[in-house]
């Protein structure tokens, strides 16, 4: 099972999640970050903005975020991808804060 970091709904696969962050949890155009309180960003700039700074959170969520042209992003994708199916499988019911620890 994986577990959306946002809403805490359950899918079977992670293909499910994915699709299911796409449509619940649009990151085209500006809006607040569910995770730090930014308001007024570009969401998928500012996940990607903070998952190449290395914060763990918008790392697992800016693994979910559908995937657009822009080939500069494509290795950090694929790490955050990685790194998304690891910490949203199992029962777990929220995400690891910074004070836990990176996941490796």
């Amino acid at each position: 099972m994986y577990r959306c970091p946002l809403c805490n709904r359950e899918f079977k696969s992670f293909a499910g999640l994915k699709l299911h962050f796409a449509k619940a949890h649009p990151v085209d155009g500006r809006g607040d970050c569910p995770l730090c309180g930014r308001r007024g960003v570009e969401l998928r700039m500012h996940y990607y903005n903070r998952a190449r700074a290395g914060d763990l959170l918008h790392k697992v969520v800016y693994g979910l975020t559908p995937r657009s042209n822009g080939w500069r992003e494509a290795p950090l994708k694929k790490e955050c991808r990685r790194l998304a199916m690891e910490v949203l499988k199992g029962p777990r019911t929220s995400l690891p804060r910074e004070e836990e620890g990176q996941i490796d």
